[in-house]
C-alpha cells in the first residue's frame, strides 16, 4: 500500500486509466486534486471559464475520441452549473466520469457550497447519471473511482458522478491499495439468437436495419452497413445516429425522425416486413417512432445495462451482437435481391439543396443558402459541431455526412450553447481534424464566456454564426401557434468584431456576395475564425415533396 491524499488517489486513477485530457475549473473544494495534477506531466488540463463548458466540451471530446471523458469541478454551484452537459452525456450515451468537490461529511446547514443536506448534489446528479457516488473514506474513494470508470463504459455508456467531501479532500495521506483498473462489463450475444434473427432477415422481402446512437458509441457502424449489404437490407438512422451510414449509400433511406429530414425514412419503416433495430433504448421516443409505424416484424438489439432476453429483443454488447450476426450470415447465401423500390433520399436532398439557389441575392441571408456555401469546404477530415435551433435543421439537411464523427451536436437533448464548447472538445480530441461549428446568436451568447477558451484551443477551426437577432425557432413557433411572438428578440451583436478583439479572426457578412470571400479567408486563417452572417430571422423549413 502507498500513502496518498484524496487528490493523489484521483490522479493515480486517471493515470492508470490512461486519461490524458481532463476538462475543469478549479475551486476551493478541489485544491487537493489540482495540487496532484501540478506534480505530473502526462495529463493535460483544459481550463474553462464556465462549468457548463467543461461537461459539454467533454461530451464532444468523447464523441470524437471514442474514449471516456473526465471533468473536475468544484462543489455546489460549480458542479450544478455543469449539469446540462452531464445530462447531455446521459442522453448521448457518451462515457464520462464527473468528479466534483462537495460539502464535508456531517456538514452543518448552509456551510460553504452546502445546503440543508450534505448529500444534495449527489442526489441531484443521480437523476442524470448511471451512478452517483459520495465516498466517505480514502479507501472508498479508491474503489469508487474504479467503479466510476467501469460503469461509465459498460452497457449503455453514460456519465458517473463522484463527489469528494471537503474534509476528505483535505485529509492527510493514508495507506490505500494500488488502483485497480476494472474492465467494462461485456454481455455476449448467444449464437442461437443471432441465427434466429438472421433466418428471419433472409425470409423477408423488405428487411430494414434501424440504427440509433448505440451503434455509433459502440463503433460498429461500418460492420453493420456491410452486414446490411450482404442481407439486402435498407437502412435508416435516428437523428442521434446521423453518420452511421454515408449519405450516398444506395441502401440508405435517411433519418427516420421527422419530416425535416425527408419522407424516405418514414416510408422505409412503413414498408418493411422485417425490422431489426440496433442500439435503441427500450421505452424511448426513437423506438416508439418505429413501433408506431411498423407493419412487419420487429427485433431490437438493445443498448442497455440490463442484459438478456426481453419481449421483442435481446440486450447485449453491440460488438458481440455484430460478430454473432456476421457469423450467422456467413452460413447463409447472400440476399442481395430485395424488393425495395429506388431509395429517394438523395433525390429529395438534392431537390432541397438546389432550391436554395433562389436565395442567392436575398439579404438578410437565408440560413440554408449560407450553409450550402460551406459544403465544398467539408471533407472526411472535418467534424461539424451543430448547435440547437433552426440552423441545426438546415445543417442536418444541407451539410454532407462522411462518417460517424462528421456531425456531432446536442441532437434531441437540444442543449443550446453546445457548438462552442463542442468545438473545444473536438479540437482537443483530434487536433489533426478540421473543426467547423454552426450556431446561432442566441446559442453563442449562452456560451460566450468561453470564446477565449476556443481561441486558446487553436485552429484550423471555423465557427459560422447565423445571426438573426432573435430566438428564431421559438419566435416562429409562437407565431404559427398563437399568432404573435413574445420575448424572443435579442440585441444585435457584431460577433466578428468581438472575435477580433479577443485575438481571433472575424468576418462580418451582411450581403450574399460577401460570403464566398469570408469563407475562403476563414478557412485559410492560421487561427480560429468566426464568420458572422447577418441572417433572415423568419426561416422556411425544408419542403419535401
Amino acid at each position: 500500500m502507498n500513502h496518498r491524499t484524496a487528490g493523489e488517489i484521483v490522479v493515480s486513477a486517471l493515470e492508470a486509466e490512461g486519461v490524458d485530457t481532463v476538462f475543469g475549473l478549479i475551486g476551493s473544494h478541489t485544491y487537493g486534486i489540482y495540487e496532484a495534477l501540478r506534480q505530473q506531466y502526462a495529463i493535460r488540463h483544459v481550463t474553462v471559464c464556465h462549468e457548463s463548458t467543461a461537461t459539454l466540451a467533454a461530451d464532444a471530446w468523447s464523441k470524437v475520441s471514442g474514449r471516456t471523458a473526465v471533468c473536475i469541478l468544484t462543489a455546489g454551484p460549480g458542479a450544478l452549473n455543469s449539469i446540462a452537459g452531464v445530462g447531455q452525456s446521459h442522453f448521448s450515451a457518451t462515457p464520462m466520469v464527473h468528479i466534483s468537490g462537495a460539502p464535508p461529511r456531517g456538514a452543518i446547514c448552509e456551510e460553504l457550497h452546502g445546503s440543508d443536506n450534505e448529500y444534495y448534489t449527489a442526489q441531484i446528479f443521480a437523476e442524470v447519471t448511471k451512478l452517483s457516488l459520495r465516498p466517505r473514506t480514502l479507501e472508498e474513494l479508491n474503489d469508487a473511482l474504479s467503479a466510476a470508470f467501469k460503469t461509465a463504459r459498460s452497457g449503455r455508456h453514460g456519465p458517473v458522478h463522484l463527489e469528494i467531501p471537503l474534509d476528505l479532500m483535505d485529509a492527510p495521506a493514508a495507506p490505500v491499495p494500488d488502483y485497480a483498473v476494472t474492465p467494462a462489463a461485456v454481455v455476449d450475444c448467444p449464437a442461437d439468437v443471432a441465427m434466429a434473427v438472421t433466418a428471419d432477415i433472409s425470409m423477408a422481402e423488405k428487411p430494414l436495419f434501424c440504427f440509433d446512437k448505440g451503434v455509433i458509441r459502440s463503433g460498429v457502424s461500418e460492420r453493420l452497413v456491410k452486414l446490411a449489404e450482404r442481407c439486402g437490407a435498407c437502412m435508416v438512422v435516428t437523428r442521434d445516429a446521423i453518420g452511421a451510414v454515408q449519405d450516398d449509400h444506395p441502401l440508405y433511406a435517411g433519418v427516420a425522425h421527422d419530416f425535416n429530414f425527408g419522407k424516405a425514412g418514414f416510408e422505409a419503416v412503413t414498408q418493411a416486413d422485417m425490422v431489426v433495430c440496433f442500439g435503441y433504448r427500450s421505452g424511448t421516443g426513437n423506438l416508439s417512432f418505429i413501433t408506431s409505424r411498423l407493419q412487419g416484424k420487429l427485433f431490437n438489439f438493445s443498448f442497455e445495462d440490463h442484459v438478456g432476453a426481453f419481449k421483442g429483443g435481446y440486450s447485449a454488447c453491440l460488438k458481440s451482437v455484430t460478430t454473432a450476426l456476421e457469423q450467422a450470415a456467413m452460413q447463409r447465401p447472400e440476399n442481395r435481391t430485395q424488393s425495395w423500390p429506388k431509395i429517394r433520399l438523395t433525390d429529395q436532398r438534392n431537390q432541397i439543396i438546389s432550391s436554395l439557389d433562389r436565395y442567392h441575392e436575398q439579404a438578410p441571408i437565408h440560413f440554408g443558402w449560407a450553409l450550402k456555401q460551406l459544403c465544398n469546404r467539408l471533407s472526411e477530415n472535418t467534424t461539424v459541431v451543430l448547435d440547437a435551433g433552426t440552423h441545426e435543421v438546415w445543417g442536418r439537411t444541407v451539410l454532407p455526412v462522411f462518417g460517424p464523427t462528421s456531425q456531432i451536436g446536442s441532437a434531441n437533448w437540444a442543449t443550446m450553447g453546445y457548438a462552442l464548447p463542442g468545438m473545444i472538445g473536438a479540437r482537443m480530441a483530434a487536433p489533426e481534424k478540421q473543426i467547423v461549428g454552426v450556431t446561432g446568436d442566441g446559442c453563442l451568447l449562452m456560451a460566450l464566456s468561453d470564446m477565449t477558451t476556443w481561441l486558446d484551443a487553436g485552429g484550423p477551426s471555423v465557427l459560422m454564426v447565423l445571426n438573426d437577432s432573435e430566438y428564431g425557432m421559438i419566435a416562429q413557433t409562437q407565431v404559427s401557434r398563437f399568432g404573435g411572438e413574445y420575448e424572443t428578440s435579442l440585441r444585435p451583436v457584431n460577433f466578428a468584431e468581438l472575435s477580433k478583439t479577443l485575438g481571433g479572426a472575424g468576418f462580418r457578412v451582411e450581403t450574399p456576395d460577401q460570403l464566398k470571400n469570408a469563407i475562403e479567408e476563414a478557412f485559410s486563417a492560421q487561427r480560429p475564425a468566426l464568420i458572422d452572417v447577418v441572417s433572415q430571422h423568419r426561416m422556411d423549413y425544408p419542403a419535401w415533396d
